[in-house]
């Protein structure tokens, strides 16, 4: 090959470099701040914590951002939902959404939920076929922009060659991301710490509460954090995934709590009819109201980026998705 062959792209700074990454933000403005916009698109974000501290939650939302314009801070693309726990909560994904849409500032045409491509996957095997095989062709006549995994860790956690799963899982989710500037999300579980906590959990701590004190003027809606929040459970496969993972973002319940309202539909049967069971649809009446309930103060932390400094928000879950705490 001659040396007039070769079309090697001319060298671009590192700051220029960065800000061509589209950004998907998250819905929540403290969490959207602490990310510099959003979750970047480029290598494998990760979004861990324990069970109901929001995952779940965070990835609905932004299956809906994702289709908003660029200038909104979405993707202008489809989003794909692979599940690896059962079929996801199309009702509460439906809830989110509606917020979402009427949130914006222009005139949502289309209902998000259509533009939110699910799949489930019971095994790893099954998981390996779907980004191998049919993300490759959907591509082809979709604009897909987001994919997430809820969750990697259900598939792989009891399996004798994790290793290679996951090494092959990072390689074909690498791909997808550099390939079609695609935003990738991998949802992990913990494992509980039952000794000391580790010397990186303290470290976290205190990088914690040092970009604690330094924005506690801002509008964070900051709660402060504490070892204890943190020494209870780690992110779960080990090393050999987190060395994959470009950005890691912790979920843990902080120890304040909150009263929030939350729409609920309660079903009346009407006065003197019959309540068999059988005509009860005929019976029946359903109103929705809004009733207060209390709800833990959870927070966001970035335990690792490579353009990210470690800094947290808290939020709040609410029948809106994820917003701000501000006490």
């Amino acid at each position: 090959m001659s040396t007039k062959e070769i079309t090697a792209p001319l060298p671009q700074t590192a700051f220029s470099f960065l800000n061509k990454l589209p950004r998907l933000k998250t819905g929540c403005p403290s969490i959207d701040t602490i990310l510099s916009g959003g979750l970047p698109v480029c290598g494998i974000n990760e979004i861990c914590g324990e069970s109901a501290v929001g995952k779940t939650q965070l990835c609905f939302q932004l299956c809906c951002n994702a289709q908003l314009p660029l200038e909104c801070g979405g993707l202008n693309g489809y989003a794909c939902y692979i599940s690896t726990e059962g079929p996801p909560h199309t009702g509460r994904l439906q809830e989110i959404a509606s917020y979402v849409a009427n949130s914006q500032p222009f005139e949502v045409e289309w209902n998000l939920c259509d533009n939110i491509l699910l799949s489930t996957a019971g095994t790893s095997a099954e998981l390996l076929q779907i980004i191998r095989e049919k993300l490759p062709v959907l591509l082809q006549i979709k604009e897909v922009k987001l994919i997430i995994i809820d969750s990697l860790t259900s598939l792989i956690r009891h399996e004798f060659d994790q290793a290679s799963t996951i090494a092959r899982t990072n390689l074909l989710s690498e791909t997808l991301s550099e390939q079609h500037q695609i935003c990738v999300v991998c949802v992990n579980q913990v494992t509980s710490i039952f000794d000391e906590p580790p010397d990186e959990t303290k470290f976290l701590v205190r990088s914690l509460v040092e970009h604690y004190k330094d924005t506690q003027g801002q509008a964070f809606g900051h709660v402060y954090p504490t070892i204890e929040e943190f020494s209870r459970t780690k992110p779960s496969l080990g090393m050999a995934w987190a060395h994959l993972v470009t950005t890691r973002l912790f979920l843990t319940r902080t120890s304040h709590n909150v009263k929030i309202k939350i729409r609920t539909e309660i079903v009346e049967e009407e006065e003197g009819q019959i309540t068999d069971i059988k005509k009860r649809k005929r019976t029946e009446s359903t109103k929705t109201t809004v009733v207060e309930a209390n709800s833990s103060v959870r927070r966001l932390s970035i335990v690792f980026s490579p353009h990210l400094r470690i800094a947290s928000a808290s939020f709040i879950v609410t029948t809106n998705g994820i917003e701000d705490y501000m006490p």
